[in-house]
């Protein structure tokens, strides 16, 4: 079984199907807090999509939104299905949407995250996002980007 890397690929299907794997990873679950097949479409239609595949199956998923450079880039989503975790698939793709937003000239990148979501903490902060405010019950992220 091979993984493969690539961006903008997948189809509102698959990414639905990807986002209902991968729910329960999410802190609180993500179909708490969205409609995934409303969420699907909007990814789908508005953001950059970094992939990785495995046997034709989305396996994980970081989703970008680089519509708006005043304010930077922002990560919407990043999810890696639970059998693959913990393998660097997730630095990985994340590293592919930052040279993404470095190459477009994004002067930062922006996300937000449940505060008790350890993990997706770590794997920001290893790629030296800045914690914030917390809003609500959402954490602000921000790393302010270098120029290619």
């Amino acid at each position: 079984m091979s993984l493969r890397l690539s961006a903008n690929e997948s189809d509102r299907e698959q990414v639905l199907t990807h986002l209902r794997a991968a729910d329960a990873q999410f802190v609180p679950p993500l179909s708490q807090r969205v409609d995934l097949a409303a969420y699907a479409t909007k990814l789908c239609a508005h953001a950059e999509r970094d992939e990785a595949w495995q046997d034709g199956a989305l396996v994980g998923l970081v989703a970008t939104y680089c519509n708006d450079r005043d304010h930077g880039a922002y990560i919407s989503n990043v999810s890696v299905l639970p059998a693959l975790r913990g393998q660097g698939l997730g630095d990985a793709l994340v590293r592919q949407a930052l040279a993404r937003a470095r190459e477009r000239r994004f002067p930062r990148v922006g996300l937000h995250l449940h505060p008790d979501n350890l993990a997706a903490f770590a794997l920001y902060r290893r790629h030296g996002f800045v914690p914030g405010a917390v809003e609500g019950e959402q954490l602000t992220m921000t790393l302010t980007l270098d120029r290619p």
